[in-house]
């Protein structure tokens, strides 16, 4: 596997406020570069994994081994709800309430509150970063 070097020095403990400002702005343009390249890898990979599966299927077979590595065919289970109604007073019901899960919509929690209304059982929690922005 190849190694990635980054392309902005290391960072000094002396270093002036404005360095690390500019330093961090370069690292995050290094980022979004490194995420483009990403998501055409991830766009070749998918399309590789289509043409393997249809390949595998065409012979009727579930797994081949190459010089390299293996591919298998796996399925894996998802659950998608088509009635928000029925499941939810399902899951409501008492001994369900493991088919939700615990978080909640933040938009929507801040839509509320800036209507004026509480939602209950929800509290704010606000992160503190560095915002970072091209001059």
């Amino acid at each position: 596997m190849r190694q990635y070097k980054i392309k902005t020095p290391p960072v000094r403990k002396t270093a002036k406020i404005g360095s690390l400002i500019d330093y961090y702005y370069t690292l995050r343009e290094e980022k979004k570069e490194l995420k483009a390249a990403v998501s055409v890898v991830d766009k070749k990979m998918k399309e590789i994994e289509n043409a393997a599966i249809d390949k595998l299927k065409k012979q009727g077979v579930k797994s081949s081994k190459a010089l390299e590595a293996i591919g298998t065919i796996t399925n894996k289970e998802t659950y998608v709800v088509d009635e928000w109604d029925d499941f939810y007073a399902y899951a409501k019901r008492k001994g369900n309430e493991d088919l939700l899960q615990h978080s909640c919509a933040s938009a929507a929690v801040k839509a509320r509150e800036e209507e004026g209304k509480k939602v209950p059982g929800v509290r704010k929690n606000v992160y503190t970063y560095l915002s970072v922005r091209k001059l």
